[in-house]
């Protein structure tokens, strides 16, 4: 079902031995980073031959994320990428993955997949999955650690960075927590990010200690909780479901830059989405708005060679009664006075200049492009013919670099 990048064999890290060496290795698939580098040499030969795309984010784009509590078994990442396509979202974060290692590797479909885990035990892990078209927008990615990875797309009109994110739980130890929010902190320069247990407006239940500390790192890094920006049903809200059925919790969020907050149309759960799991997959659709920049209005221009008796009556007026009033303004205003007299006046009587663009190329030009073009409609059909064409090409582009050069002049 899968191919590794380097053999093409049928393979997948939930079947694949444990890494070794320091390198981030796999088979033959190398990590890669932001940036394209001379590091990203696998990333770049699978991608060997194949047109980059830009991701255009004025067009409406879905991001999604799903915890999808273990990928050990192939069969799910089959089931992942089918509910990708029949919901229509073209990337798609992954938490709690459970891979070890750290690379990439194609689906038969196109689909690509890129995760990092830790070296040996088959515990957290996130990643992403990448549509065949969106992944030829990828510029690098980069797998920090089994919690956090991040990924960098081409676009327009700005290059854009992703980053997974498996947050600790509320049973886990201070030491861990503040690891986390370290690494998250040293990431955080990024445009979108998909995370897990925060807080927001329009949330389920309540927020405990690590909710709390989630939403003080997003009120200072300047993140907004997409799906807590929207009231809705809560069957769109609740990311989570007990396993008795009874308790439903909304512990998994997309967060975005504050300046893209315009940008997001809605962020809710798809219920209907299934792969095994206790999560509800995440989604959230954006489209970008710019805000059109204001050019100054250019000067007015006039003919000046058309002034006329009107101007010169209405401009002596002005100057009559500014000299009345000379020692009531301070030079300054005296000078903006002066302006809006002459160009008050400028403005009631005099036209503006025709804008005429003199031909630079003589006419004797264009006879002989006239007469090349009937010789081509009658058709070269001999060599006669043939030396007609070219000798008149030559005439053409003689007496042109003369009519420039005559212009210059």
């Amino acid at each position: 079902m899968m191919k590794s990048s380097k053999s093409g064999a049928v393979t997948s890290p939930a079947n694949q031995g444990d890494t070794s060496g320091s390198g981030g290795e796999r088979n033959g698939q190398q990590t890669c980073t932001f940036g394209r580098s001379c590091n990203d040499a696998s990333l770049a030969d699978e991608r060997a031959g194949t047109k980059d795309k830009i991701l255009n984010l004025r067009h409406n784009n879905r991001f999604g994320t799903w915890n999808v509590r273990s990928m050990t078994d192939d069969s799910k990442l089959h089931i992942i990428e089918r509910e990708m396509g029949r919901c229509n979202i073209p990337i798609c974060g992954l938490a709690e993955v459970r891979w070890t290692g750290k690379g990439h590797f194609s689906l038969d479909d196109g689909h690509n997949v890129y995760y990092s885990g830790t070296d040996r035990l088959k515990r957290n892990g996130v990643g992403f999955i990448l549509s065949r078209e969106t992944a030829k927008c990828v510029l690098g990615y980069n797998p920090i650690s089994d919690r956090l990875i991040t990924i960098r797309l081409q676009a327009r009109p700005v290059n854009i960075s992703v980053v997974q994110a498996y947050a600790p739980t509320s049973t886990a130890d201070d030491e861990t927590i503040d690891s986390f929010f370290h690494e998250l902190q040293e990431t955080i320069n990024i445009e979108i990010l998909v995370n897990n247990d925060a807080v927001g407006k329009f949330g389920l239940g309540k927020a405990n200690e690590r909710g709390e500390r989630l939403a003080d790192f997003c009120n200072e890094n300047e993140l907004i909780v997409t799906n807590t920006l929207f009231q809705q049903h809560p069957r769109r809200l609740y990311t989570w479901i007990s396993p008795d059925g009874r308790t439903r919790n909304q512990i998994d969020y997309i967060l975005i830059k504050r300046r893209w907050r315009s940008s997001v149309k809605v962020a809710k759960t798809y219920p209907g989405a299934d792969c095994g799991s206790d999560h509800q997959l995440l989604v959230a659709e954006i489209r970008s708005k710019l805000k059109s920049v204001k050019r100054d209005t250019p000067p007015r221009r006039y003919d000046v060679n058309r002034i006329n008796d009107q101007y010169r009556v209405e401009v002596r007026n002005s100057f009559q009664i500014l000299l009345e009033q000379e020692e009531e303004w301070t030079p300054n205003e005296l000078w903006e006075q002066t302006k809006k007299a002459i160009s008050t006046a400028a403005q009631n009587n005099l036209p503006k200049p025709k804008k005429t663009r003199s031909p630079w190329i003589s006419e004797e030009v264009g006879t002989m492009a006239d007469e090349r073009r009937q010789v081509k409609a009658r058709g070269i059909q001999t060599e006669k013919d043939e030396k007609q064409y070219k000798d008149l090409s030559r005439r053409i582009q003689r007496r042109t670099r003369q009519d420039k050069q005559d212009l210059e002049q």
